[in-house]
């Protein structure tokens, strides 16, 4: 499998996700890096809405059928094409817009003595080792294992979420309110994917595919 290049860039909206291409690329490296994405963390884009931004790109309707197999493949919703023009009017954020409403996505695992601090949404596709922190204003969803520190809606977002395929925190905040992970948690993290919300003023963690 090809190294990321950033060549398919995925963004948190309010409708979903937007799904950014690079003009400069072929076809091909675009689906062989959308599979690579997508399959890589597929327990939470699955069932997400996706809108595509052709970033310039001329948009061939054969292309956009061969990226939208991808999407439902992956078993996620296509959803058009994305409009910057459309998306203003519709009150969500363009490109340009509210920083608070996009969000960060690193292609790595953050070690013990790295931070990440973002206004945004954060996405770790990697894991988070002990001694490492993540702060965000939105929600933080980790494609890995979660061991170190997680705070979400730093800046006072109490809708804020903390998703990981092994959710196992040092510590978790979510606005000002604090959780430390369960004494009882199984070391080998067999919980499956979680998340953690508030709940009438407590952080509750629950499997991800139980509402």
């Amino acid at each position: 499998m090809g190294q990321v290049r950033g060549i398919v860039r995925l963004k948190g909206s309010r409708g979903g996700l937007i799904a950014r291409l690079d003009t400069s690329a072929s076809l091909e490296e675009i689906l062989e890096e959308l599979k690579q994405k997508l399959s890589e963390g597929k327990d939470f884009f699955r069932g997400a809405r996706v809108r595509l931004d052709l970033g310039g790109r001329q948009g061939h309707p054969e292309e956009i059928e061969e990226i939208k197999r991808i999407f439902l493949e992956q078993g996620l919703v296509f959803d058009g094409i994305f409009s910057p023009e459309a998306n203003a009017r519709e009150g969500e954020p363009g490109e340009r817009g509210d920083p608070e409403s996009r969000a960060l996505i690193l292609h790595r695992t953050l070690r013990s003595g790295q931070k990440v601090t973002y206004r945004g949404s954060v996405i770790i596709l990697g894991d988070v080792n002990p001694g490492a922190e993540i702060t965000a204003g939105g929600h933080i969803i980790v494609m890995g294992k979660l061991r170190g520190v997680a705070h979400a809606g730093a800046g006072g977002d109490e809708e804020a979420m903390v998703t990981a395929l092994t959710l196992d925190p040092a510590q978790l905040r979510i606005g000002k309110h604090l959780a430390r992970s369960p004494d009882h948690k199984d070391e080998q993290g067999g919980a499956g994917p979680e998340w953690a919300r508030l709940r009438e003023g407590h952080i509750v963690i629950s499997p991800l595919n139980k509402d």
